[in-house]
Formats: C-alpha cells, structure tokens, sequence
C-alpha cells in the first residue's frame, strides 16, 4: 500500500510478503549519524550519513556506514583517514585514526571465501560471512562461528507428498533420510526386499484357527486325564497342571521333583530326596550346610587350607590345624609369636634367642649381669657400682658415644641411643659411608667442588664428577646453544 516499502525476501516472484511502513528517520531524529558535523539525508527504505564540509570522516565502517563519526579539521593540527579502500586498524582509531591501515578485500566478489555452493557471501569490514539459502539447511560443522560452509537441500516428506511406493495397505513413515513403509497390524509383509524396503507389497493375514479351550470359561479339557485350560506360547492349550506330568497312560501325574532339575533348587553339590508331598534337600559330604532355613540350598565345600601352603598365611615356624570353618595358626616350641593382630596368631613367629650368651647380641656393660628374657633382655650392674646409663628405661647399658667405644668418622658425630649408637657426618661434610642405610657416618669427606677455571656459561649450573671432571646445564629458562658435546657453554633466554 502508499506509504508502506515491500522489503520481501524473493520480491521478484513473491511480493507483497513483507512490508515495511516509510518513515523519515531523519526528521525523527532516530538516526545515528555524527551529532557534530553530520549530516543525515532519508532514502526510501533507511537513511544516509554524510560529514559536513571542513569535517573529516573518521567513522569505523566508513564504506558501509559513513558519517558516524566526524572531526573537524583546524589550521594547527593535522588529521590522517585511511582511505575508503582501507581499514582503520590504527591502536586507537577514535582519537588517532589512519595510523594503521589495511587495504579492504572483498572476499566474496574475488572468490576468496569458502562459503558452500548454496549459500550466499556477505562481505564485511574485516572479513566475510556466509548464510544458506531458503530451501537448504546449514549442516555446517562450527554453525555458530562459521555457518554456511556446508548446505544441503532441505528434508522431503515423500510421505505427505504421495512420493512413496508402499502398499495400499501399508503405513508410510517419513525418515530424515527418506521414508519406510509398514504393513497394518492385520497385514502380513511379503516384500521380495524386506530386509532393506519393508511395507511393498501386504497381504492379509491368514484366519486363525479356533482356540483349544478358553480360559475364563468352564473346563473344555478332558477331565478324566486331569488336564487343564493353560497358556501354552501365548495360546490357550489343554495340557498337564504345574508339578504334573504325562505317565504312559497319558494322564497327568503328580511330578517327581528331583528327575528335573528346574523343578527343585537343591544346591548342585546337595542330594534332592523326594517326599510324598514335595521334596528335601541334604548336602554332599564334604560339604558344609551354609542355608538359612531350607537345608541344602547353599553347600560350601570343606576346604584343608593348610593341606595347600598358599591357601594359609600361618608364619614357616608355626603349626597350621584345619577347622570346620578356615584354620588357626600356633608357633612351634621355641618361637615366640610376634603376629600384629592378636585375632590371627601364628602368622609371624621370631625364634627365641638368648642374647646373653653372645656379647654382640646384648648392649649390656661388661660389668652388669645379663639376663634373658621371652623376647629380649636385661642388664643389672653389679652391687657396689653405680648404674650411669642414658636411659632409666634400658638400665646397665654402655654409653659408646663418652666411651669411645664407637667407630663414627673423626668428621661425624657420635650421638648414643637407647640400645646402641649413630653417627652423623658434619655440616660440610658428604656421606659416603658403604653401608649409608644401617651405618651412617662411618666415611665423612669433603664434597668435590668444580675447578675455578670451568667453562660453563653463567647462566648454567656445573656439578663435578669427581677429579677434574665436570657438566654444565643451563637453568631454567634458558635455552642451551653450545656446540654439540659441550652442554652449558652457551645459554640464551
């Protein structure tokens, strides 16, 4: 209609589907052009902007959207414009614009996109986008941050459309990939295809044949044979009752249990004994009864752990018996059991020393009486002598620390403990004791250092190996330029 602009999409084949009232966004001051030096002048369907004259266009989209931003010139100053051709990349565009340009491409008109065959390319200021066409649907892998790069035709409904070759008396079900036929529920399928093109050809289902009996009604079986009216495969069927069988006669008769196995749930190591109404079960021997309530359902085989070394963990130095339910463990004579949990003896047993017979078992003075006990001993000092030991705890023990009874490095310290002594190497001073885990600080030296005259870089760390000998490697940080077979020399950031 007057005063109204047709803004449809395919205007050419189907106008008058979008229209849009004309207004002069000038006169309404509902335009965004420059406040200052701008100019705005109305076109039939939007606006346009324009710098006045003495005015220099510093817009950021000045090609698509000019006029937006507007600086006057003045005679002691000077301004630079990228060119329309150009982009302004400049650092700061708005108040040091044409610093920085970029000459403008248009991606879409030179073929340099990568939009799909059936979408169209829009340039824009940096770059371009891409859109599908009506009829096709974006399948694009990013369609958020890259759409249009893949379009294909949108789904067909062969079905609604009648584009379809299922039988008259088949369903057709459209799919995102084409359709599928399905013959009616009274319909049977005999398509030549049916695996890969159900629903081709249908034909009707045969009559089925009248039931044998029904079973809501009166008992049409025979009641002499004591049938029944069951479901037999979904059908109703004269047969046996449940726990009956057919004896030679054909009649039905009282099931024996324990002859089928799915008719009782005696445990498969117990004996299913038949009973006049029923059955019992009765574990095998060798095995132990572990049911709650129903004998037989759960048999547990008697088990000889200490039979089998590997079925126990009692201790080499202990005696494993066998109960009805696991075993127990006891340490031989001679053995005195040190097991952690006092729940499970026997599983570690320390044989009986009597430390005082050997002087290097015992850390007691060579004065004071030893005496053995079950899992250690004591030391007594003699009447008439005075007990001068470290610990009130551990009496008539030797200081070896004060009596130089000791074998620490003359460069380590001798510190005395509660049953014998350690030493520790001095603060400068590198361990190198041969047994360093038991024996600490029997063999104290001097760490090797680096020769003052090494090569490494100064940005490298050197550590000897021993004699003259010596490695570089750079630090953190650094990367390592030497020659090659000359690590550390040269270390750059």
């Amino acid at each position: 209609r007057q005063g109204f602009l047709d803004i449809s999409p395919n205007i050419a084949s189907k106008p008058g589907r979008l229209c849009k009232p004309l207004q002069n966004e000038c006169a309404l001051k509902i335009d965004d052009c420059a406040r200052d030096g701008g100019i705005c002048e109305d076109t039939p369907d939007s606006f346009l902007c324009r710098c006045a004259i003495n005015y220099l266009d510093v817009s950021f989209d000045r090609v698509n959207r000019p006029g937006r931003k507007c600086k006057r010139y003045t005679e002691d100053s000077y301004m630079c414009a990228c060119p329309p051709t150009h982009i302004d990349l400049s650092a700061d565009p708005v108040n040091r614009p044409g610093r920085k340009c970029l000459l403008r491409i248009n991606e879409c008109t030179s073929g340099r996109h990568d939009c799909s065959p059936n979408a169209d390319c829009m340039d824009t200021p940096e770059s371009f986008k891409c859109r599908c066409r009506d009829d096709f649907v974006d399948e694009s892998p990013d369609v958020v941050s890259r759409p249009g790069r893949i379009c294909r035709p949108a789904l067909v409904d062969e079905c609604r459309l009648g584009k379809h070759d299922c039988h008259a008396d088949a369903f057709c079900q459209d799919l995102p990939q084409g359709y599928t036929c399905r013959c009616k529920p009274e319909y049977l399928d005999q398509s030549p295809n049916r695996a890969t093109h159900p629903g081709r050809m249908c034909v009707p289902r045969p009559t089925p044949p009248p039931p044998e009996c029904r079973i809501d009604g009166p008992n049409q079986c025979k009641a002499h044979l004591n049938e029944v009216c069951r479901l037999v495969n979904s059908e109703p069927k004269c047969t046996c009752p449940m726990n009956y069988q057919r004896d030679s006669s054909g009649s039905c008769s009282v099931v024996n249990e324990c002859q089928f196995p799915h008719l009782n749930d005696c445990h498969q190591h117990a004996q299913c004994i038949d009973q006049e109404e029923g059955y019992e079960c009765r574990c095998n021997h060798g095995f132990m009864d572990r049911s709650h309530g129903r004998p037989g359902r759960i048999c547990k085989q008697l088990i000889d752990e200490c039979a089998v070394p590997g079925m126990n963990s009692c201790d080499r130095n202990a005696r494993c018996i066998d109960e009805e339910e696991g075993y127990r463990c006891e340490c031989r004579d001679g053995y005195l059991d040190v097991s952690p949990s006092p729940q499970l003896k026997g599983r570690s047993c320390r044989r009986l020393v009597n430390e005082c017979r050997d002087p290097k078992l015992n850390d007691c003075d060579r004065n004071a009486k030893c005496r053995d006990t079950m899992d250690s001993y004591e030391c007594e000092c003699p009447p008439n002598s005075k007990d001068i030991s470290p610990s009130p705890a551990f009496p008539g023990r030797v200081d070896e620390c004060s009596t130089g009874r000791h074998t620490c490095s003359a460069q380590a310290d001798c510190r005395d403990l509660e049953e014998g002594y350690t030493c520790e190497c001095r603060e400068g001073y590198v361990d190198r004791s041969p047994n360093l885990a038991s024996q600490p600080g029997r063999v104290c030296s001097a760490p090797e250092v680096c020769p003052s005259n090494h090569e490494c870089s100064s940005a490298a760390v050197c550590e000897p190996l021993g004699g003259m000998k010596y490695q570089c490697s750079c630090i953190q940080g650094y990367v390592d330029q030497s020659p090659s077979g000359q690590k550390g020399r040269i270390c750059v950031r």
